[in-house]
């Protein structure tokens, strides 16, 4: 639920939350607050510190594409510090996306996040969208998810804007009250040193790219930012955007040398936006990000984990000589059951599929509005 906020001072710079109080660390306290900034969480030294990696997918999941790809990105031999695979977290929406491979994904320890039904490129529509439609939008996905892809509810956590277009306090009383979403991850930022996941309790430092952006107090909703890329002519929101790169060499340097920013600094969280377009820029880059992923994944303090993993590293800081025992980052729990290949439901609706472990066919395909497909 969000709450208006009482004191209203004016910034230089459109910011996240510019109607709120100031943030103070004596008021704001983990594990429910944190205030934005650059600050390590917990107060730890950097060298105690793990250096968390975030591996974001943002689009339709379809075999053709994206799945292809992501189930690539790793070796399978290599894992994080405590023994477990590294796992990446995919914000997925509706057309043309394949369910039984969301379900694949979400088995495998992957965290599956709402990207919304119709990944509309209008930002004109974000911006002006009411109440109703964000719900449409993004809690049809959700139910989307849920019913044909048979991803539990509670393990919905998180959003990301299509094309990072936010709508402002309308959205966000969506995500956090109506939806009882975690957090959102749609705002860039590049203040070195980087910026940790805050709370929406208090005004944050956080510039504003795409506005609107909240106003409002949003009380324990997480706000994980995306930390800017650097390439040979200046920044980019995700690794697609960025300059294209002539050879694996120049692909593996553009990621390596963003790490190492992270890395040698505060150790915020590394966060990498990735899309289907980046690894279909050439038949190189799929080979200089797993080289890349197999370094990090080799390092005994880099941690590749899910964005609400990382939260709740965030909420209860723990030195990396305790890691080992850090219970949301064990892998020990029994995976969920997927369905056999041969048992996927395979429905038609003139141009359109859906692919799912779930029986029997909706009786229109599942879409904005009509998320049930009855």
């Amino acid at each position: 639920m969000s709450t208006q906020c009482t004191v209203t001072f004016v910034v230089l710079l459109s910011v996240v939350g510019g109607l709120c109080a100031p943030c103070s660390p004596h008021t704001c306290k983990l594990p429910t607050c944190l205030c934005s900034g650059s600050r390590i969480p917990g107060g730890l030294a950097p060298e105690n510190t793990p250096q968390i990696v975030l591996i974001t997918l943002t689009d339709a999941v379809t075999p053709e594409l994206n799945y292809t790809f992501y189930t690539k990105l790793f070796n399978s031999s290599k894992t994080n510090p405590n023994g477990c695979p590294p796992t990446f977290t995919a914000f997925v929406s509706h057309n043309y996306t394949n369910y039984f491979e969301v379900q694949t994904l979400h088995a495998l320890g992957h965290e599956i996040a709402d990207n919304s039904i119709t990944r509309r490129n209008d930002s004109s529509w974000w911006k002006q969208a009411n109440a109703t439609e964000w719900e449409s939008e993004v809690g049809g996905q959700l139910e989307i998810l849920k019913k044909w892809g048979q991803i539990p509810a509670e393990d919905i956590k998180g959003f990301r804007a299509p094309y990072l277009q936010n709508g402002g306090d309308t959205e966000f009383k969506v995500l956090s009250g109506t939806l009882n979403f975690t957090y959102d991850t749609s705002l860039p930022e590049f203040t070195p040193p980087h910026m940790w996941p805050y709370t929406l309790d208090f005004d944050s430092t956080q510039e504003c790219d795409f506005p609107p952006c909240p106003n409002a107090s949003y009380p324990g909703f997480w706000e994980v930012p995306i930390t800017k890329l650097v390439d040979e002519k200046g920044l980019c929101n995700d690794l697609a955007s960025c300059v294209k790169s002539d050879s694996e060499w120049l692909a593996y340097m553009l990621l390596k040398t963003n790490f190492i920013q992270h890395y040698t600094s505060n150790r915020a969280p590394f966060h990498i936006p990735m899309s289907a377009a980046w690894f279909m820029e050439s038949n190189f880059t799929l080979n200089a990000t797993r080289r890349f992923f197999n370094d990090l994944v080799g390092l005994k303090d880099v941690w590749v984990v899910t964005i609400s993993q990382a939260i709740e590293w965030i909420r209860n800081p723990t030195q990396n000589i305790d890691l080992m025992e850090f219970e949301p980052w064990k892998c020990d729990k029994e995976p969920p059951v997927v369905c056999a290949d041969s048992a996927v439901n395979t429905c038609k609706y003139g141009s359109h599929y859906l692919y799912t472990c779930t029986t029997p066919c909706p009786n229109h395909y599942p879409d904005y509005g009509n998320p049930d497909g009855n």
